[in-house]
């Protein structure tokens, strides 16, 4: 996800507090955008999570 740096925080602060960690980004890209783990490696438990949060939350 890639958007503007308040946005990200937003995002990123919003999941924390639903017990969900998202990464930063790389690079220049950093401040702008979040990183998911890689979707094989997550439990599809907490797959359905991270859907239902952002369907709740920016829908």
């Amino acid at each position: 996800m890639q958007g503007p740096p308040s946005l990200i925080d937003d995002v990123k602060r919003r999941a924390l507090a639903q017990g969900l960690q998202l990464g930063n980004g790389y690079g220049s890209w950093k401040a702008g955008s979040l990183r998911i783990a890689n979707f094989p490696a997550i439990p599809d438990a907490a797959f359905e999570q991270l859907v239902q949060f952002f369907a709740r939350e920016f829908a």
